[in-house]
C-alpha cells in the first residue's frame, strides 16, 4: 500500500513556481484595475464640481432673476409715483396749490435732513429775534441782521446774513419772503436758500407770499395812498398794479390757490379812523378788476386771511368777520373783552386768545375751522402771554410760567410743562412746542 501512492501528487499542495510572464501579467492588471479606479474617481469628482456648478449658476440666475423683478418692480413703483405725481401735480395745479418748485423743496428738504444738527435747546442771540414762525416742518427765525431756518434737529437749512433795517417777514407752505420796509429791499427763500432778490424803489408798507410763491407788496406812492404790486415767482416780473386812493393797505393775504388777495386798507373820515377790506381777482382774464369792498367803521382791522373755499377771515380789537362768496358777511362781537392774540394756520383755521382784566381772572381760547366753524374753546387759570396756532393746535405761553398745547380732543384739559417765566414767543409745529426764551430755543414735546 505504502509503495502504490509513492508517485502520485499530494493533495493540496499550491506552492507551485509562477512564471515571470505570470508575474508581469498580475502587475499589468493591477495597474489597469488603479488606472480605473483613479478614472472613477476623478469622473465623480468631476460630477461633483458639475453639481456645484450647476447649483452655483442656478442661484446666480435666481439671484439675477430675483434683482432683474426687484428692480422691474422699483422701476413699476417709481413710474406709478411718477404719474400719480403728475396727475396731483396737475390737479392741484389747476386750482394753484402746488407748483414744481414746491415739490423740488420737498425733495431738497428731506435729502438735507438726512444729516442731523445738533438738537434742542438751540443758543441764539440773547434779545435779537424779531420775529418767530413756522414753515412746513421748520422754525423761521427772523434775526436783526439774519434770517434762520432750523429743522426739527436744530439744523440750519438756510442762512441768511441782512442789513435791513427795518425787516418784515411773511411765510407761506412754498416761500419765505422777507422785506425791508425802509429801504424797499427784499429777498424770497425756499427751503434750500434763496431764491430771488430784489429792490423796490418805494417804502414797503406790508408784504405778502403765496403757496405758489407768487408775491405781493404794498408800498409808498405818489398817484395814491398806497400801490399794491403782484408779482410772478417764475419770472419775478410784475403782474399788476392795484391803486387805493383813499386808504393805507396794511395787510395782504394771497389765497392758497393764487386766485384771489385779500387787502385790508386802513384810514381816516371826519377823524374817525375806518377800515376797509378788498377782495382782488388774481386770475389772468379778471386780474384786478371786478374788486370786493367791505367797510369797517370805527374799526382798525389787524389780520387777513383769505382761503380756497371763498372765505376771508379778519379780525379786529373786540371781534372777528367772516365774508363767504364775497357777499356774506358776519361780524362777530366779543361782549366787553378784548383779543389779546389772534393767528390764522395755512389751511384758513383761526384762533384768539381773550385775557381777563384782572390777573385772577385767567384767559379763554377759542378755535375755528376755515368755514369760521367752532373747533374748541378752553378756559385757562392764567393769562396768555405768547401764543401760536397751526394745524388746530394753539401753544401759549402763561402768565404761571407753564407752556400750553391745545388742541380739539384736550380742550377741556390742555396739557402743559414748567418753563421759564422769562419766554420771549411760542411756535408750534405738530405736537412740539418751540419755547424761545432767554438766547435760547427750547424744543418741548408733548
Amino acid at each position: 500500500m505504502k509503495d502504490k501512492n509513492k508517485n502520485e501528487p499530494q493533495k493540496g499542495n499550491t506552492n507551485r513556481p509562477v512564471s515571470k510572464q505570470q508575474t508581469e501579467d498580475q502587475m499589468l492588471k493591477r495597474m489597469e484595475q488603479r488606472k480605473e479606479q483613479l478614472m472613477e474617481q476623478r469622473m465623480a469628482q468631476r460630477r461633483a464640481e458639475r453639481v456645484v456648478q450647476r447649483k452655483a449658476e442656478q442661484a446666480k440666475k435666481e439671484k439675477m432673476a430675483t434683482r432683474r423683478k426687484r428692480v422691474n418692480l422699483a422701476v413699476i413703483i417709481a413710474f406709478g409715483a411718477v404719474v400719480i405725481l403728475s396727475l396731483l401735480f396737475l390737479a392741484a395745479q389747476a386750482i394753484g396749490n402746488v407748483t414744481f418748485s414746491r415739490i423740488s423743496d420737498g425733495v431738497v428738504q428731506a435729502f438735507s435732513n438726512l444729516r442731523p444738527g445738533p438738537g434742542y435747546p438751540f443758543s441764539v442771540g440773547k434779545n435779537t429775534i424779531l420775529r418767530t414762525d413756522t414753515f412746513g416742518e421748520n422754525l423761521v427765525l427772523l434775526e436783526k441782521n439774519r434770517l434762520v431756518l432750523l429743522n426739527s434737529t436744530a439744523k440750519e437749512m438756510v442762512k441768511y446774513p441782512h442789513t435791513f433795517s427795518a425787516p418784515r417777514l411773511s411765510v407761506s407752505n412754498s416761500r419765505v419772503l422777507m422785506a425791508d420796509n425802509k429801504t424797499g429791499r427784499f429777498a424770497l427763500f425756499n427751503a434750500s436758500g434763496v431764491v430771488y432778490e430784489g429792490n423796490l424803489s418805494n417804502e414797503i408798507y406790508c408784504c405778502a407770499v403765496g403757496n405758489s410763491g407768487d408775491y405781493a407788496f404794498s408800498t409808498k406812492s405818489t398817484i395814491s395812498a398806497s400801490l399794491v404790486s403782484f408779482y410772478s415767482v417764475k419770472d419775478n416780473r410784475k403782474l399788476f398794479d392795484f391803486k387805493c386812493a383813499d386808504e393805507y393797505i396794511i395787510g395782504i393775504s394771497l389765497s392758497p390757490n393764487g386766485k384771489k388777495a385779500a387787502l385790508i386798507g386802513i384810514g381816516t373820515k371826519d377823524a374817525i379812523d375806518y377800515s376797509k377790506l378788498y377782495i382782488i381777482p388774481l386770475d389772468k382774464k379778471n386780474a384786478g378788476e371786478k374788486v370786493k369792498e367791505f367797510t369797517f367803521d370805527g374799526v382798525r382791522l389787524h389780520t387777513v386771511f383769505c382761503s380756497d373755499n371763498n372765505t376771508v377771515i379778519t379780525a379786529f380789537k373786540n371781534g372777528y368777520s367772516v365774508i363767504k362768496n364775497e357777499k356774506n358777511r358776519k361780524d362777530n362781537l366779543l361782549d366787553g373783552s378784548s383779543i389779546s392774540h389772534f393767528a390764522v394756520d395755512s389751511n384758513g383755521s383761526f384762533a384768539f386768545a381773550v385775557n381777563g382784566y384782572s390777573d385772577d381772572a385767567g384767559a379763554t381760547v377759542c378755535a375755528f375751522n376755515n368755514k369760521g366753524n367752532a373747533l374748541f374753546t378752553s378756559d385757562l387759570a392764567c393769562k396768555v402771554d405768547y401764543f401760536d396756532f397751526c394745524d388746530n393746535r394753539a401753544a401759549l405761553a402763561g402768565s404761571d410760567g407753564k407752556a400750553y398745547l391745545i388742541s380739539s380732543s384736550r380742550a377741556k384739559k390742555p396739557r402743559h410743562k414748567e418753563i421759564s417765566i422769562t419766554t420771549e414767543d411760542v411756535a408750534v409745529i405738530n405736537r412740539n412746542v418751540f419755547v424761545l426764551q432767554g438766547g435760547s430755543i427750547e424744543k418741548l414735546k408733548f
